[in-house]
C-alpha cells in the first residue's frame, strides 16, 4: 500500500469508512437522517467513505468529500447467506484499498459482518435506542436483531448513544460498557428548509404525526385518542408523513369513523416537511418508546407546538417545551390535545420554548463529540491490540489529523498497528 497524500498543512487526512447498511435497511427515517448530518458536518481534515449495497435516493450524505463504494450482490431470501459472504468479500476488500482509520457502523448487522473486525481498525457502534428488547413480541420474537445488536456493541471499541435514557437503558443489559459509552445528542436543520413563501398544505385545520407507525409508537392509541377530539371538533384532521397506509391501517381508520380525517402525505422533501409541521395546530407524538425522538427537535425548529408522551428520552430531550401526556391512556391525550388546541395561548408559549430549546442542538456539536469519540476508540483499539503508540498522535484534544490505522502483527517499517504519521 501507498503512503496516502498529505493535506495542504502537511497532515494526512484521517479516513472513516462507514458502513452504509442502515442506508439499505430504511429509505427514511431518523437513523439516516442522523448519519447524512453527522458525515456532512465532519471536519474538512477527515475524509469520509462509505459502502454501499445500492446507490439511495433519500436522506443521503451531500459531501464532495465522501468517497462511494457501491457493491450490491443481493440474491434472493433464500441465497442471503451467499449474498452475506459476497459483500464480507467485497467488504475486506474495501478496506485494504482504503486503510481507513476508523469503522462506524450506520447499523448493527453490517455489510460485511464482524468477522474480520476483532483485528481490524478501531470500530465505532452507535446505539439508537433499546427499542427491540423493550419490546420483544412486538419486533423481535426470535431475538435475532437482539443478538445482532449484542454483537456490535461487544466488538466496539466505542459506542456512542443517543440519549443519557438510552445510555442507561442500554447498561441495564450491558454494565461492562460503561467506560466505552459516550452520550451525544441528534440536532436538526429542517426549519432552514422552511421556504418564506410558504403555503398551507390545507383549508382544514390539522394536527400532524411524522414517521414510522409500529405497534410501539402506539398509532392506534393516537387514532382512538382523535376520536373522541373530533366528536368536539368536526374540522379537524390528523395528516401524517411517512409510508402508506396499510390495508390493515385503512380499515381500522375506518372502523372509528375516522376516513375524513385521516390523511397521508407519504414520503416528503424537506421542504414540504418543514411547511406541514409549521402550518399545524401542533405535532403529536404518542410514542411507548423512544431513543432520541428527532421529530421532536424538527417540530420544534419549526415553530410547532409539541404534545409528546411522557416516557423514555422524550422528557430529557424536550425539557419544558412540550404538554406531555401518558401514551397508556386515550383520555390522556384526548384531553390534553384538546387543551392544547382550545388554548393560543399555550401553543405560542411552547413555540418560545421550543425555539429555544431546538438551539441547544446543532450538528457541528455532534460532529465534534463523534470525534472525540472517535479518539477514545483509537485509545481503546490501541489497548486491544496491544501495539504502542507515542502520545502525541492527535493534533490537539479532538480531532485526530495525524494518526494512521495500520493492521497490527507485521514487520516494522511496513503495516503495524496504529502509527503516527
Amino acid at each position: 500500500m501507498g503512503i496516502r497524500s498529505e493535506n495542504q498543512n502537511g497532515s494526512h487526512p484521517f479516513v472513516v469508512l462507514y458502513d452504509g447498511m442502515i442506508f439499505h435497511r430504511q429509505e427514511a427515517g431518523g437513523i439516516n437522517r442522523y448519519f447524512e448530518k453527522l458525515i456532512e458536518h465532519l471536519p474538512g481534515n477527515v475524509r469520509p467513505a462509505i459502502t454501499l449495497s445500492k446507490c439511495p435516493t433519500n436522506n443521503f450524505p451531500r459531501s464532495k468529500r465522501l468517497q462511494l463504494f457501491v457493491k450490491g450482490f443481493d440474491l434472493p431470501r433464500p441465497f442471503r447467506k451467499v449474498s452475506r459472504a459476497i459483500r464480507a468479500t467485497r467488504l475486506e476488500s474495501i478496506q485494504k484499498s482504503l486503510s481507513p482509520d476508523l469503522i462506524h457502523a450506520t447499523y448493527y448487522d453490517t455489510l460485511g459482518g464482524f468477522d474480520k473486525i476483532s483485528s481490524g481498525p478501531p470500530f465505532v457502534v452507535t446505539v439508537h435506542d433499546m427499542t427491540h428488547e423493550k419490546f420483544p413480541h412486538l419486533l423481535d420474537r426470535n431475538g435475532k436483531h437482539a443478538e445482532l445488536k449484542r454483537r456490535a456493541i461487544k466488538q466496539a471499541d466505542a459506542i456512542i448513544c443517543v440519549s443519557h435514557n438510552t445510555r442507561n437503558d442500554l447498561l441495564e443489559m450491558y454494565p461492562e460498557c460503561e467506560s466505552r459509552t459516550r452520550v451525544v445528542y441528534h440536532a436538526t436543520e429542517l426549519g432552514d428548509s422552511l421556504p418564506t413563501d410558504a403555503m398551507p398544505f390545507s383549508d382544514r385545520p390539522y394536527i400532524l404525526y411524522v414517521g414510522s407507525r409500529s405497534r410501539y409508537k402506539n398509532f392506534d392509541g393516537l387514532l382512538r385518542a382523535f376520536q373522541i377530539v373530533i366528536a368536539r371538533d368536526q374540522e379537524l384532521q390528523l395528516r401524517t408523513v411517512g409510508n402508506e397506509f396499510t390495508k390493515k391501517e385503512r380499515q381500522r381508520i375506518a372502523e372509528l369513523g375516522l376516513t375524513d380525517h385521516v390523511a397521508n402525505e407519504g414520503i416528503v422533501d424537506d421542504s414540504q416537511l418543514a411547511q406541514l409541521y409549521r402550518n399545524s395546530l401542533c405535532f403529536v407524538y404518542p410514542s411507548l418508546y423512544e431513543g432520541f425522538g428527532l421529530p421532536l427537535l424538527e417540530a420544534m425548529s419549526c415553530e410547532t407546538p409539541v404534545l409528546a408522551s411522557n416516557n423514555s428520552c422524550i422528557p430529557e430531550v424536550v425539557r419544558d417545551a412540550a404538554l406531555l401526556f401518558d401514551p397508556n391512556s386515550k383520555t390522556d391525550l384526548a384531553d390534553a390535545l384538546t387543551f392544547l388546541l382550545q388554548n393560543p395561548c399555550v401553543r405560542e408559549q411552547l413555540v418560545i420554548e421550543g425555539r429555544m430549546r431546538c438551539s441547544e442542538f446543532s450538528w457541528e456539536k455532534s460532529a465534534r463529540q463523534t470525534m472525540q469519540t472517535y479518539q477514545t476508540a483509537i485509545s481503546a483499539a490501541r489497548i486491544r491490540i496491544g501495539n504502542k503508540l507515542s502520545t502525541d498522535h492527535f493534533s490537539g484534544s479532538i480531532l485526530p489529523t495525524q494518526t494512521r490505522w495500520l493492521p497490527p502483527m507485521t514487520k516494522p517499517g511496513t503495516r503495524a498497528g496504529l502509527m503516527t504519521s
